[in-house]
C-alpha cells in the first residue's frame, strides 16, 4: 500500500462532512475503495457497482488511532481479507480489507448487499458508514439463463408439435422445418445477450460518479 494515493481515487469522505462538526471528530479521515486491480471503482448515486468476480479493497484512514474498526459485508459480497490493522507511519493508521462479488446462477438480475464499516471509540452508538454495493451478474449467469430459456421454449413448441401429430414419419418433417426457425432464435438470444453485456459497460463508462 502506498502513502500517496491517486486524487482520483473515489472515497466517501463527503459522507462524513455532511455530519455535524461532533460526529465529524469521530468519523473516518478518508475511505477509500478500489477494484483489485488498484483501479478506482464505479460510483453512481453514492451505489458501488461492481462485476461479479470482481474484488473490492476497503481502506479506511483514521483521525482516531486509538478508534476499533469493523468492516463487515452482506451478501452478495463475500470476505476474501478480514479487516486488519495496518501502521503506515508515526500517526498514520488504517484498517485494510477486501471483498469479492459473487452471483449465483438461480439469479440472473442484480444484487445490491451492503458494506458496513463502524468505528468503536468508546462512546455510545459507534460511528457508521453503510454504502451500497450492487453486483451485476457474470456473462455465464447470462448465457445459462438464456439456455434454460431457451430450452423451455423448445420444448414447449415441440410438445405441441409432438401431441399434434400421429406417428414418426409425420413428427420428423414438422421438426426439421422448425430447426432453422429455431436457429435463429438461438443465435439472437445470444447476441442479445451480448449486447446488454455492451450496454452495460457503456452505461458504466459515462456514468457520473
Amino acid at each position: 500500500m502506498t502513502d500517496a494515493i491517486s486524487p482520483s481515487m473515489p472515497d466517501f469522505h463527503a459522507v462524513a462532512m455532511s455530519d455535524p462538526p461532533s460526529l465529524r471528530r469521530r468519523a473516518p479521515s478518508r475511505i477509500y475503495l478500489t477494484l483489485g486491480s488498484g483501479q478506482a471503482v464505479d460510483i453512481s448515486r453514492q451505489c458501488v457497482h461492481l462485476r461479479a468476480g470482481q474484488k473490492l479493497k476497503i481502506q479506511v484512514v483514521l483521525q482516531n488511532l486509538d478508534a476499533q474498526v469493523e468492516i463487515n459485508g452482506e451478501e452478495p459480497l463475500l470476505v476474501l481479507v478480514p479487516r486488519c490493522r495496518i501502521i503506515s507511519g508515526p500517526g498514520v493508521v488504517h484498517y485494510h480489507a477486501e471483498f469479492i462479488g459473487r452471483s449465483r446462477f438461480r439469479n440472473p438480475f442484480p444484487r445490491t448487499g451492503r458494506l458496513h464499516i463502524s468505528l468503536g471509540d468508546g462512546l455510545p452508538d459507534p460511528y457508521l458508514v453503510t454504502i451500497p454495493v450492487t453486483i451485476r451478474p457474470s456473462l455465464w449467469t447470462s448465457v445459462f439463463w438464456w439456455l434454460a430459456l431457451f430450452g423451455g421454449l423448445v420444448w414447449m413448441r415441440w410438445q405441441w408439435t409432438i401431441a399434434n401429430s400421429q406417428s414418426l414419419s409425420e413428427i420428423m418433417p414438422k421438426l426439421q422445418q422448425d430447426l432453422p426457425f429455431l436457429g435463429g432464435l438461438f443465435l439472437a438470444g445470444f447476441l442479445v445477450v451480448f449486447l446488454l453485456r455492451i450496454i452495460g459497460w457503456l452505461m458504466s463508462l459515462t456514468r457520473p460518479s
